[in-house]
């Protein structure tokens, strides 16, 4: 269950750690609807795949992440809610939602971030890049992760992530002011031979308003987080 909570509490997903920079106001209109990520591994623990597919629905600094895993120990659903600075997410077939307060930057420390300019092209769009070497509290795990992103696409307003320190997340969308358009995940387990990497890369964009229904949560199903 360990590595299954360090899966967890290092994907993306991902909000805020050491707010750095200026709020100011959005020069665009902000992203409201869904974004579809393929999901792909690289020496990955199959008891805890997410599946192929990610479903992520943003509105107003609520997000919905949907994956189509089936795996026991593997994510099916994670919400990020503005109100509160909670994070719930569900395991495998369960009905349970496990929360946990975003308020706090205990989980999670910044050692190192660089941006660069890259080649790379993501639904048309070429993309700049951030590289965040972390360390899980936790379990004093080293991992890296890599954002990929374009600001032409994906706009978001860097306010909604103020106080949310999680992941580290704050400091990309300060830099960026957009979601990723590619998010890289690596980390060392000291079970296996080579690094675990996740993948997800957007393959498609849609603009389109979001119901605040599929933000309610069912308070009498959730547990906190054991950490």
């Amino acid at each position: 269950m360990k590595k299954l909570y360090l899966i967890l509490f290092l994907l993306p997903f991902c909000w805020s750690c050491n707010n750095s920079a200026t709020n100011g106001p959005l020069n665009r209109k902000e992203f409201e609807g869904l974004v579809t990520y393929l999901i792909t591994y690289d020496n990955h623990p199959e008891d805890n795949s997410y599946g192929d597919t990610l479903k992520l629905w943003y509105s107003k600094g609520n997000l919905i992440k949907n994956y189509n895993g089936k795996a026991v120990h593997g994510i099916r659903k994670e919400i990020f809610l503005i109100n509160g600075n909670r994070y719930f997410f569900q395991v495998g077939d369960s009905d349970t939602l496990i929360s946990a307060d975003i308020g706090s930057d205990k989980y999670m420390t910044l050692v190192s971030s660089q941006h660069s300019i890259t080649d790379t092209r993501i639904l048309g769009h070429t993309c700049e890049r951030v590289d965040q070497e972390l360390e899980y509290n936790h379990f004093k795990l080293p991992v890296f992760v890599s954002y990929l992103y374009s600001k032409d696409v994906l706009q978001m307003n860097p306010g909604y992530f103020e106080n949310k320190k999680f992941s580290c997340f704050d400091r990309f969308i300060d830099e960026s002011g957009v979601f990723y358009l590619r998010y890289i995940y690596k980390v060392q387990y000291p079970d296996r031979t080579g690094p675990s990497i996740f993948t997800f890369t957007a393959i498609d964009i849609k603009e389109q308003p979001v119901d605040p229904s599929i933000f309610n949560i069912d308070t009498s199903r959730v547990k906190p987080f054991p950490y």
